[in-house]
């Protein structure tokens, strides 16, 4: 992966062929917006946006032979947030970003990706009547909002951890080793973690109009407690094995991990734990 980074940051010739050819790829489509993103990071947002046209070409034609503009939505959205970090230097503010484009990104879809949509709730549709036999299926308009709402939770983790991908990529080039004491000192502001806290009561309150909004709300918390999570395990000196089991246990048991990391991060931000640990050892 290094060497890609390398690579990309050779000139804009070589980031523009390497995003274009990384867009086409289907398997590794993904990886063309942290190469964009690596260059609005480091060179700044009008060298970003010509290799971001490139990037745009091959997914821009998937979206007009399959009509699936997902892949469009995560690229420019990505690009969006490593401008928003590079200009703002606040992690704080790109994850607010990240969760209003990625509910913006879930509008766009529902409008421009008709029939793919179409077929997800078919598919989630069969899914649950399979499972919940017994129990009522929901209706397509209930389907429908459940995809939406899963889709802008999807796009926001993916954007960020794309974002995270292209920041290390840049820390490991130019500056080893600050990636990793930038993430660690993640925290939100008791404003905006109250605030999101209010929002996702809303949510929870009325389930039937906004409960799908719930987990793409969580994406600050979430990032805010891990960047909490690392550095505590850096500070106790622990192995790379605790990292290992922590990200396996948020992949496979993310719904209770969720709740347990939104309220580290409730308390972080609200507490400033990192202080009070370091006051009390020492």
């Amino acid at each position: 992966m290094r060497v890609l980074a390398e690579f990309v940051m050779r000139g804009r010739g070589q980031a523009s062929v390497a995003a274009f050819l990384g867009s086409a790829l289907p398997l590794v489509s993904w990886i063309s917006a942290s190469m964009v993103s690596l260059v609005i990071l480091r060179k700044g947002n009008k060298e970003g946006s010509l290799v971001l046209l490139w990037a745009m070409l091959p997914l821009g034609l998937s979206y007009y032979l399959v009509g699936d503009s997902s892949g469009l939505i995560a690229l420019i959205g990505t690009a969006i947030l490593a401008m928003i970090l590079r200009n703002s230097f606040s992690w704080e503010l790109t994850l607010l970003a990240a969760v209003i484009l990625a509910s913006i990104g879930s509008w766009i879809f529902q409008l421009s990706a008709v029939q793919v949509l179409t077929t997800f709730i078919e598919w989630y549709l069969a899914m649950i009547s399979s499972l919940q036999s017994e129990l009522q299926v929901p209706s397509v308009e209930q389907a429908r909002q459940a995809i939406l709402g899963y889709f802008a939770m999807g796009q926001g983790y993916l954007m960020v951890s794309l974002l995270i991908l292209a920041r290390w990529w840049q820390s490991s080039l130019f500056n080893p080793g600050g990636f990793g004491q930038e993430f660690q000192q993640l925290r939100m502001s008791p404003t905006v973690s109250l605030g999101l806290l209010v929002l996702s009561m809303g949510c929870l309150l009325l389930r039937d109009q906004f409960g799908v909004w719930l987990g793409v709300l969580t994406l600050p918390f979430v990032m805010s407690a891990t960047g909490f999570v690392h550095w505590y395990f850096a500070r106790r000196g622990w192995s790379g094995n605790r990292f290992f089991y922590y990200y396996l246990a948020l992949l496979f048991f993310f719904q209770l991990m969720c709740v347990m990391l939104v309220a580290l991060a409730l308390a972080d931000s609200l507490l400033n734990l990192r202080k009070r640990i370091e006051l009390k050892e020492g």
